[in-house]
């Protein structure tokens, strides 16, 4: 038996779809196919989409809205052959031209009937099948997934038996459509009194709804009224703005009275683009060098403090830091070895000058000894016989204040001269804490502290460049993982003079360069390890052994302390006198 497909979307007149309402098609005439008032049914989805399909004949359309109103579509005939389409497409099929008076007669007559039908033979839902229930004629129950008609009064038949006739079979759940998108198209004002026309062109989900709409009478003049209060002027804000699907309808709802009111949007989200093409890679920046400027100590319990001043890629770290908290009375660390550094002579009758760089137990005495003024050329006499050699001697050793600054003062003639120096008293308090032979100390991840590093223990993480060996080293861990300070001897290389005592700074926290204090400059990587070589490994600078040098330091701080014996006392004035006759003393 032929079927012709009706299907399209339920819109409401400005075009929004409209979903749960019933449209029933309802048969005018008895033929071959079908009978009079037999209804054909079919519930819009949430898009408003619809589907039927029926045999051709006359119907007559009507929508039962889920408030149970009910409104009237019209009439339409479904001829053999019929090409698909919408029930606008079938409703609009007579067109004006066609107003024949064969057909308008024809149309009066459907218009008969359908009054005849709305009477009472149209089909009414009435729900799930009830037992206990009487239904009447054209009664529709829902059984099992299928609708049934009743025709005839029953009470306690179980569809399908009679009376009971399938009236509306389950079909196979269909895959959902696209929505569809209907979009306004053109707008015509018609003179006034014309009816207004609506028509929706193209195909699903994209069609078009173009209006033609009758300008309305002009009104009679009123009178003239008297001049109104100007009113507050309206204050239209944004509210919220919500995404929805891409393809949905945009929506737009203003809540509140003026002149205060709010615009809510609701607006579909776009496709997603085509992922761009790759630009091409820049031109790699200069490495930024970050060194260590201004290191501060402020009050314990203060706030720490980090700035970074200039631009990359030559920037300077200035370090406000806390001072920790007192320690416990620590065991007496390691006596300090004090090296000489510089002697530089100085203008004549200028004064003196020491200073100690370092912190203990490596620290560096560096000498400042004014020139004697120049004499005035005598005659030349004859070769005289050769004088005797200077004697110098270990005079007194004076513990000054803690924090002072020491002193070293020439006594005498030559022959005999005496050497006196004065030392600041080393604080005590600070625990120094050992790292053996064997094991190691990363001063990245260390708690706060003092580390000793013996002959034989392992600096993990320590500068990459500038430094060959490490003869002694102390590491000062200010704050774990953000402040730390190395003192150490090393080997540096052939462009920085071999062997010297130096100092650098590391900020984990900050980048990973250790930056140089003195004696040289530079900002190695960390990430190299060392074994501590010790004391007797030094190599030789000139023609003084570091080993000597290193044990005449030991012997000062000795003899400060009043450790030495009778044997190193004569030792150490030995080192003295030669260490002076090599600097013309």
């Amino acid at each position: 038996m032929e079927q012709i497909l009706i299907s399209g979307q339920y819109n409401n007149p400005v075009g929004q779809p409209l979903a749960g309402v019933r449209i029933v098609l309802v048969s005018r005439a008895t033929s071959n196919s079908t009978f009079a008032g037999a209804q054909v049914v079919a519930t819009t989805d949430e898009w408003g989409k619809y589907s039927f399909n029926i045999v051709p004949g006359r119907y007559v359309a009507s929508a039962l809205h889920p408030d149970r109103r009910e409104d009237y579509l019209g009439v339409m005939e479904v001829l053999p052959g019929s090409e698909p389409g919408t029930l606008n497409d079938f409703i609009t099929a007579l067109v004006p031209g066609d107003a024949r008076p064969a057909i308008l007669l024809a149309m009066q007559e459907i218009l008969n009937e359908t009054r005849d039908l709305a009477s009472g033979a149209v089909a009414r839902p009435t729900g799930e099948y009830d037992g206990d229930k009487t239904y009447n004629i054209n009664d529709l129950v829902q059984y099992d997934g299928n609708e049934y008609r009743a025709t005839a009064q029953v009470t306690g038949v179980t569809p399908p038996l009679a009376p009971w006739e399938l009236f509306l079979s389950r079909g196979e759940q269909g895959e959902a459509g696209a929505p569809n998108v209907l979009s306004i198209g053109k707008v015509y004002t018609l003179d006034p009194g014309k009816p207004a026309t609506a028509e929706i062109t193209g195909d699903t989900p994209a069609q078009m709804l173009n209006l033609s709409i009758p300008r309305g009478q002009d009104g009679q003049d009123g009178r003239d009224g008297k001049d109104g209060e100007t009113g507050p002027a309206n204050v239209l804000t944004i509210g919220t703005v919500v995404a929805s699907e891409p393809g949905a309808l945009a929506a737009a709802e203003i809540t509140g009275d003026a002149p205060a009111q709010v615009l809510n949007l609701t607006l579909p989200r776009g496709e997603s683009g085509a992922d761009g093409k790759d630009g091409k890679d820049g031109e790699a920046g200069p490495a930024n060098v970050l060194s260590i400027g201004r290191v501060e100590t402020l009050p314990a319990g203060s706030e720490a403090a980090a700035e970074i001043t200039g631009e990359s890629p030559a920037q300077m770290l200035n370090l406000s830091l806390p001072a920790g908290p007192q320690g416990e009375q620590g065991e007496t660390g390691p006596a300090s070895q004090l090296t000489i550094g510089t002697v530089t002579t100085l203008e004549p009758d200028s004064q003196a000058t020491a200073e100690i760089t370092g912190d203990a137990p490596e620290q560096v005495l560096n000498l400042g000894i004014p020139q004697g003024p120049a004499g005035k050329d005598g005659e030349r006499g004859e070769t005289g016989d050769a004088g005797p050699a200077n004697t110098l001697t270990i005079g007194t050793v004076t513990e000054l204040p803690a924090g002072s600054t020491p002193t070293v003062e020439l006594e005498g003639d030559a022959p005999e001269q005496v050497l006196n120096f004065g030392f600041p008293k080393v604080e005590t308090g600070v625990q120094i804490i050992t790292v053996a032979s064997g094991e190691s100390l990363d001063p990245l991840t260390a708690d706060q502290g003092v580390y000793w590093l013996e002959t034989g223990a392992t600096l993990k993480n320590g500068p990459q460049a500038l430094i060959k060996e490490i003869y002694t080293c102390l590491v000062e861990v200010r704050i774990k993982g953000v402040s730390v300070h190395l003192v150490m001897w090393a080997h540096f290389d052939e462009t920085h003079g071999y062997s010297h005592a130096g100092e650098c700074e590391l900020m984990p926290g900050v980048s990973n360069l250790w930056s140089f204090t003195g004696p040289v400059a530079g900002n190695p990587l960390a990430g190299k390890n060392f074994t501590i070589a010790g004391p007797d490994t030094f190599s030789l600078t000139g023609t003084i052994s570091q080993v000597t040098t290193r044990r005449m330091v030991t012997l000062l701080g000795a003899k400060m302390y009043g450790l030495l014996t009778e044997e190193q006392d004569k030792e150490l004035k030995q080192m003295i006198e030669d260490e002076m006759s090599l600097l013309e003393v």
